[in-house]
């Protein structure tokens, strides 16, 4: 626990602010302020329980580092549940070598360190995963409404965390061979996820109707794909992102470990791989907009797989070679999951501009306007222009761009910001005549302005007693173009 806390909180502030991470921020700033348009704005998209896990927490300065913290702290129930799991499904072996290749897999170890959903969400499944299997072997009542708590939770966090309420069935009907009883654990299981199922459905109307949409957009696809289409495209992007996230060997060995348990009937193998099937089809079969990572919620499941079918080999391999070779090919095994997974994470401490991303991921996290990349020069620019005593306003093409710079800025004095979202040709010619410099970068731009108590008549809302006469600074587009005039 304490070597996957130090990996994950080692340099973490060192990534930028992510453009969902700003949201999630904003939101949850929102609702410690007292004001709830944080909390609708969650619901909307969703996650209707995301701001308020992270609120508790979070202080009204230091918010990127204090909401990554949380998440990286959420991860240990995760690990103890992978874990257990491990060595609930297979043995004490393949739980602490689970435990060791999570703790390294680099797309569990990117994630882990941003404040999104995903990385929470995955958390919250891997730990109902394990209270299910433990539900049904147990046949005790707490466990099972804690298994159905967490579940629900989950669901609240991110809805499409609610495939792992497949786990109690896969279980029961894997795990268990007397079923006179199972009935009554299922019940208490289910109860709670299905009052939270009943409220997101029926309880708030149009609004959740609205929520849902929002939420659905993002999964379901073109119709005019068929299943087996949009299973193909999936299954393509999923190889191309998990070599590079989680690597040839650990996939190869996942794939063979399940084919053998299908093959030998091995229950356990059929629990792990069957609910990993199932998480990432869903993505596979409606997914019309899959990113890498909503596959994190089956991670630690794939790796279970790899582990256990490391050491059946092994197994294997000791029964039929002398004593000592056998240690030879699992040695050099893990020295090949191991070494790439170490690199990535020395890159991410080091210069995580350069970190070996996937394409998608690469344009979104480092060079795509929703990076962070800049934003940590422009915020130290402004704070040190703020000391100066004079008051700056803060001119934001988009809102969303005030929202990153105050990420960096919450608190300081002098600063005020204002949002233009759409910028008219018709505003920008009267900004150049009044003296305001433009050098629009990219496609959102950030202007800073010095406001003089003698001038008035800004060509822009709301009406500022300002005189521009300042600088412009490129949207977060690395390296920072157009500077500073």
């Amino acid at each position: 626990m304490l070597v996957y806390c130090a990996v994950r909180l080692a340099h973490i502030g060192l990534f930028p602010a992510f453009v969902d991470e700003v949201g999630y921020i904003t939101w949850t700033r929102s609702i410690n302020l007292g004001s709830f348009s944080g909390a609708a704005y969650a619901y909307l998209g969703g996650k209707p329980l995301l701001p308020w896990l992270i609120a508790p927490f979070m202080p009204l300065q230091n918010g990127l580092w204090i909401a990554r913290v949380v998440i990286v702290l959420m991860g240990v129930p995760a690990l103890a549940a992978i874990l257990m799991t491990g060595r609930t499904l297979f043995d004490s072996r393949v739980a602490l070598s689970a435990g060791v290749i999570y703790t390294l897999l680099p797309l569990a170890f990117f994630y882990d360190r941003l404040m999104m959903s995903d990385p929470m969400s995955a958390d919250l499944g891997m730990v109902a995963i394990w209270l299910s299997i433990l539900s049904v072997k147990s046949r005790r009542p707490s466990h099972a409404i804690l298994a159905g708590i967490i579940i629900g939770t989950a669901m609240l966090v991110k809805l499409s965390t609610g495939v792992v309420a497949a786990a109690p069935l896969l279980a029961a009907g894997l795990l268990v061979l007397r079923r006179d009883w199972i009935i009554g654990t299922l019940a208490r299981i289910y109860a709670i996820p299905a009052a939270i199922v009943a409220v997101l459905a029926a309880g708030l109307g149009k609004l959740t109707a609205y929520g849902m949409e929002i939420t659905v957009r993002w999964y379901v696809t073109d119709n005019s794909l068929t299943i087996f289409q949009r299973a193909a495209n999936a299954a393509s992007d999923y190889l191309s992102w998990m070599q590079v996230y989680v690597g040839l060997p650990v996939l190869i060995l996942a794939a063979v470990g399940f084919v053998w348990g299908i093959i030998r009937r091995d229950r356990p193998t059929l629990v792990a791989g069957l609910l990993l099937g199932l998480i990432d089809l869903q993505f596979a079969v409606v997914g019309g907009n899959p990113f890498p990572r909503y596959y994190l919620l089956g991670m630690a499941l794939l790796v279970l797989l790899a582990c256990a079918a490391a050491w059946q080999s092994y197994d294997a391999l000791r029964r039929r070679s002398s004593r000592g070779l056998a240690e030879v090919p699992i040695l050099g095994l893990a020295a090949l999951v191991a070494a790439p997974m170490l690199g990535f994470i020395v890159q991410a401490y080091t210069a995580p501009q350069d970190l070996p991303l996937p394409q998608i991921d690469r344009e979104d996290y480092i060079r795509d306007r929703f990076a962070g990349f800049g934003a940590v020069d422009a915020a130290a620019w402004l704070k040190n222009a703020a000391r100066t005593g004079r008051p700056l306003t803060i001119l934001c093409a988009h809102s969303l761009v005030c929202d990153r710079l105050d990420i960096y800025l919450y608190g300081t004095p002098g600063i005020e910001y204002a949002s233009i979202d759409m910028v008219s040709p018709g505003w920008l010619a009267t900004s150049r005549k009044s003296g305001v410099i433009h050098a629009p970068a990219a496609r959102q731009f950030i202007r800073c302005i010095r406001s003089r108590p003698e001038r008035s008549g800004c060509p822009y809302g709301p009406v500022h007693s300002c005189q521009p006469e300042l600088l412009a600074l490129s949207q977060i587009t690395p390296p920072l173009v157009g500077s500073l005039t």
